[in-house]
């Protein structure tokens, strides 16, 4: 598993190539990542897990999301182009995420097995369980999309 290291490392890599190839929307992306890596070294909690590193990246990709929204909303689409594209680049970073039908057979084995102990299932137990099982890599509001329609 990298480190927070090895992984500021490899963004000051790409920060060097998109610098020399004169790519300025990988340049603001890979700055954006570098400096939510560094917060994280420096909030002093301890050692950084690759958790909180794609947790840090899923606030940028929120955030862009939100700016391009805005923009469309300001009527400037030049710029929610942009934030767009940093939004591309950010999510690359991100390991992918589980599909639709993943989620929804882990959330049924998750419930088959909470009741086959004889309990009833409910949207914390089974939301905890699921995330557990399917990782960081797993969006919190898509699996709690499916949780609900399983329950529901």
């Amino acid at each position: 598993m990298p480190t927070v290291d090895d992984s500021l490392n490899e963004l000051q890599k790409e920060l060097t190539e998109a610098m020399k190839a004169k790519d300025k929307v990988r340049v603001a992306s890979l700055r954006h990542m570098r400096t939510a890596l560094q917060k994280l070294v420096t909030s002093g909690s301890g050692d950084v897990t690759q958790d909180e590193v794609i947790a840090s990246y899923r606030t940028l990709v929120k955030q862009r999301r939100e700016a391009a929204e805005a923009y469309d909303k300001a009527g400037r689409p030049e710029l929610a182009a942009q934030e767009r594209a940093e939004l591309e680049v950010i999510e690359q970073h991100l390991p992918k995420a589980p599909t639709q039908d993943q989620i929804r057979s882990v959330t049924a084995d998750v419930i088959a097995q909470i009741r086959a102990e004889g309990n009833e299932p409910n949207m914390g137990a089974v939301m905890k369980a699921v995330m557990s099982t399917l990782g960081s890599a797993a969006d919190g509001k898509a699996v709690s999309a499916v949780v609900r329609s399983e329950l529901g």
